[in-house]
Formats: structure tokens, C-alpha cells, sequence
């Protein structure tokens, strides 16, 4: 190990100011990997506002249930082809999307 870490101010954002100052309005691929800071990062993001078509979140066990909930919520499912290849993952698309969800899926209501 190193010398002991030095805290260091920072200012931090969300991800719907960031695609804001983009002016950024859509897009399909939403890929997420700030460990283990997902619930934060999903609570500044409007998916229904954005509506990305797929979505890649790293999935630790300590956050997975809230990452989940997030996408249960919104009317999101797993994406069952995704999750036969990549085990750290978890792959999201809006129920009815992709045709082989797993079986497992709920539908989520729409969100209001």
C-alpha cells in the first residue's frame, strides 16, 4: 500500500445535468460502472425523460437489489440473452422490448 489517501473537495453532478449541458435529448445505450455508487447515479438519471433502449449495469451484491428495484419501477426488464454471456452484468430494456425475457419478468407498470 501507498501513502494514506488525502481527501480532496470535489464538486459532483448528475447525469441529467451532464446530458443537459450536452444537450443531449435520446440515446439507446445507457452503460453504467461507477462501483458501487449505482442507486446514486440511477437517482440523477430520468430514464422515462431519455428512454434508453438497453441498458448495461455492473451489479454488485451489495447495491443489486436497488439497481433492480430502479429498473423494476420504470418499466424495465432483464434482458435474458445478456445475462447468459455476462454474469457481472445486469442488461435492462423496457418490458416488451426484446422477445426472449426471461420467463421470470414481470411487467412492470408503466411509471407515471
Amino acid at each position: 500500500m501507498g501513502p494514506d489517501p488525502i481527501p480532496t473537495p470535489t464538486t459532483t453532478t448528475t447525469l441529467d445535468d451532464v446530458l443537459e449541458r450536452l444537450r443531449i435529448t435520446k440515446f439507446d445505450f445507457l452503460n453504467m460502472d461507477i462501483e458501487m455508487h449505482k442507486p446514486q447515479g440511477l437517482a440523477g438519471f430520468s430514464i422515462e425523460r431519455f428512454a434508453p433502449r438497453l441498458a448495461c449495469i455492473e451489479a454488485h451484491l451489495g447495491v443489486r437489489e436497488r439497481i433492480l428495484d430502479y429498473f423494476y419501477r420504470h418499466g424495465y426488464v432483464i434482458v435474458g440473452k445478456y445475462w447468459r454471456i455476462d454474469g457481472d452484468n445486469f442488461w435492462f430494456a423496457p418490458a416488451g422490448a426484446f422477445h426472449d425475457e426471461p420467463r421470470f419478468a414481470k411487467r412492470a407498470p408503466k411509471a407515471k
